[in-house]
């Protein structure tokens, strides 16, 4: 029912604001109100928080920085964006989301401050993969996040010492640059590549920072280097601003609890939650894939 209501929400809130689609769903007009923009700040807010609960369970329990709920999320709930607006809302929230459950994981001793500083490479990278992300359509970056989820469940399903350890630099790379194409925080990648260095609660509490750093260099170097990506920025102002301070308000405490169950439980049963998350997470995914198709 919230997903419904939310669409109900949308085009009434795009429709007052916005001609079409290639004006932006909040492009800065002579005659807009302030309450037009007030009202788009409320609306953000409203959903933020949602999505900071959702996403901070994620983080606490995934070590993921939520991108692989924010992406989906915005972009079912805002469907006159672009995906690239989504993109670049869910790295703002994971931003968020992974310091929050950094502090949590750096609290309880979980995070590898040498592993941390061999893996920057995903920093630049990530700035680059999101640089390149407003060139594909839609169902592409929807497709390669259902993708992602299938291979975390098979990487999940094997105990640390199948699979092979691969070597931490080249792997920051490849996961930074898939991270910041797809608006996610890669922890999602990086938990499945940290697991055979370190024990798991280490890996989730890395990846947590790891993708924290990520987040911010993709939103920072794009937001100062690529016009494309200001223009987007500016297009979607009071919503992005909404969004990310719902987020703010309800992420931390999210994350700290589930962080706190994450770290009680043994794990084996770890496995098994974050298995779970993410078929209910593949299945959300596929259908956003049929209501994509169905739409265009």
């Amino acid at each position: 029912m919230a997903c419904k209501a939310a669409q109900d929400r949308a085009p009434a809130v795009s429709g007052n604001v916005a001609q079409d689609r290639g004006t932006g769903l909040y492009a800065a007009r002579q005659d807009r109100s302030v309450a037009l923009d007030l009202a788009a700040l409320a609306v953000g807010v409203g959903w933020g928080v949602v999505a900071g609960v959702l996403g901070g369970a994620a983080s606490g329990l995934l070590g993921i920085g939520g991108g692989l709920i924010y992406t989906p999320l915005f972009h079912l709930l805002f469907p006159d964006l672009p995906i690239g607006a989504a993109v670049f809302a869910s790295l703002g929230a994971v931003m968020l989301t992974s310091l929050s459950s950094c502090l949590s994981h750096w609290r309880l001793g979980h995070v590898d401050a040498g592993v941390w500083l061999k893996m920057l490479g995903v920093a630049p990278a990530a700035a680059l993969g999101l640089y390149t992300t407003l060139q594909f359509p839609d169902w592409v970056v929807l497709a390669a996040l259902g993708a992602l989820v299938i291979w975390m469940i098979w990487d999940l399903g094997r105990e640390a010492k199948d699979g092979v350890a691969l070597p931490l630099v080249p792997a920051s790379v490849a996961i930074g640059w898939i991270s910041g194409f797809l608006g996610i925080g890669g922890a999602l990648m990086l938990v499945g590549v940290l697991r055979r260095h370190l024990p798991l609660r280490f890996a989730v509490g890395t990846a947590s920072a790891l993708a924290f750093t990520l987040a911010l260099a993709a939103i920072a170097l794009n937001a100062l280097l690529a016009p494309a990506w200001r223009e987007v920025w500016f297009e979607s102002l009071s919503l992005l601003v909404g969004l990310w301070l719902g987020v703010a308000a309800s992420a931390r405490m999210s994350s700290g609890f589930f962080a706190r169950l994450h770290a009680e439980a043994p794990e084996a049963s770890a496995r098994r939650w974050m298995q779970w998350m993410l078929g209910g997470l593949l299945a959300w995914i596929a259908a956003l894939l049929v209501w994509e198709f169905a739409r265009a």
